[in-house]
């Protein structure tokens, strides 16, 4: 990119009325300052300026176009390059020298980093449903979408890019993720994940860890809370260890076995 001063000629920038199919940029003006002080924006966009300061306002926009004065505005239907202008009060004094960095067009992209493509969940399923999203032109991506089946359930405007995922049912669901830049350019990246109805629970026989019995259990749901209960007749049952997997198996252990017992495993809702 240039970083140079053009004539209006060699600009081709025209005064227009704001137009909707086209993203607009705005710059805040006052006797101290520009924000921001520089721009990032495609051919086609146009930049705002806006009178901030009631005191030293309007200001002078002078740049390669001429000089215009805030509250108005300038189409850049230019190429790529730097596009350098100053601020002045319309008083005198408050001069600021900006840029407008008008950018080729690249397409975003998306991909989605959490779950996995295929990952399998227990119903009611509940995930945390992530993705990283760039676009090589600076400051341009407007936000993420994120779809769940033909159902969008999060729209995210600045990163982290992420949302959760709660109660999903049996079946195969698709998740997309899709981002748009402030140029109506969008990306997609879709995976599947499968969630299953949870299967009974099995405990195995009980191995030994020195003089404590260890249960392997599963069948669990991941999240849910279980509780490993005893009992010496089969009718009166004491809970002795809760714990909540993050999978489908988990071993228990009863350190406070004394005799022999019955143990069976619940899940609590």
């Amino acid at each position: 990119m240039k970083n140079t001063t053009r004539s209006l000629a060699a600009l081709l920038m025209i005064f227009v009325s704001l137009r909707a199919d086209a993203t607009n940029y705005y710059v805040d003006v006052d006797y101290y300052s520009l924000s921001p002080s520089t721009v990032y924006i495609k051919t086609g966009d146009a930049v705002i300026w806006l009178d901030n300061d009631s005191i030293f306002g309007p200001f002078a926009i002078t740049g390669g176009w001429g000089t215009l004065f805030t509250p108005d505005g300038i189409r850049f239907n230019v190429p790529p390059g730097t596009y350098n202008y100053t601020a002045e009060s319309a008083f005198g004094g408050g001069g600021w020298n900006g840029s407008v960095v008008v950018q080729m067009n690249f397409s975003p992209s998306v991909n989605i980093t959490n779950p996995t493509n295929g990952a399998v969940f227990t119903a009611p399923a509940a995930f945390s449903f992530e993705a990283d999203a760039s676009d090589p032109n600076v400051d341009d991506i407007m936000d993420v979408e994120f779809w769940v089946d033909n159902a969008m359930v999060d729209d995210v405007y600045s990163a982290p890019y992420l949302t959760s995922v709660t109660n999903l049912p049996p079946g195969i669901h698709t998740l997309k993720a899709i981002v748009w830049d402030n140029s109506f350019t969008t990306a997609t990246n879709a995976i599947t994940v499968n969630v299953v109805n949870p299967g009974p629970i099995t405990m195995g026989s009980a191995g030994w860890s020195g003089n404590t019995p260890v249960f392997e259990v599963t069948g669990l749901t991941a999240g849910k809370t279980n509780v490993l209960e005893c009992s010496s007749n089969l009718l009166d049952w004491v809970p002795i260890k809760t714990n909540a997997p993050s999978g489908t198996s988990f071993g228990f252990t009863n350190n406070s076995a004394a005799r022999a017992q019955f143990y069976r495993v619940k899940q609590l809702q």
